[in-house]
């Protein structure tokens, strides 16, 4: 047993033929019992992502709209820096708080967003007619 799990061990190919050339048989490993026990792990590293968003967007958001100035773009700009943390977590190396590590992506973030509004506002709209 392992974490308190039943796991179950199959050989098969032992004198059946179905083992390969070089004589290595297939081995299956099996969870049996609760898969919720998954469900539950995954339940809590959404608990503590929801904790993480509670805690740190509205500061985030603040400080975001205070390089943009815009308390819209600066929610947007929030939310895509918390999509990071979750497509991307194997980036956080823990070598700075994750409250630093996601500033400093929001931070990137802004300048990135100015950069943008800085060029649509600098390129001429102008609408080709055919």
């Amino acid at each position: 047993a392992h974490d308190g799990h039943r796991y179950e061990r199959e050989q098969r190919g032992i004198g059946d033929g179905a083992g390969g050339e070089d004589g290595v048989t297939a081995v299956e490993l099996r969870l049996h019992g609760d898969d919720r026990t998954c469900w539950h792990r995954r339940q809590q590293e959404e608990d503590a992502f929801d904790r993480i968003v509670k805690e740190l967007f509205d500061p985030l958001v603040f400080f975001i709209d205070r390089y943009v100035s815009d308390t819209a773009a600066a929610e947007d700009i929030a939310i895509d820096v918390f999509s990071e943390l979750i497509a991307h977590r194997h980036r956080y190396n823990f070598k700075v708080t994750l409250k630093t590590y996601l500033f400093m992506i929001g931070r990137s973030r802004a300048l990135n967003y100015l950069k943008h509004r800085k060029h649509l506002k600098e390129t001429p709209q102008s609408v080709s007619k055919r």
